[in-house]
């Protein structure tokens, strides 16, 4: 995947690809979304 023109390899916690990606859309001075929020475990 590549996000801005950088290469982004592996295997990765999502919330940090969405850190990624909200970094990218600050930089052309786009609010990103609220922050992803990890949905609970199921029987929690």
């Amino acid at each position: 995947m590549f996000i801005n023109g950088d290469k982004i390899d592996g295997a990765l916690p999502v919330s940090y690809i969405f850190g990624l990606i909200d970094d990218a859309l600050r930089a052309e001075n786009v609010t990103p979304p609220p922050p992803y929020v990890d949905p609970a475990a199921p029987g929690k």
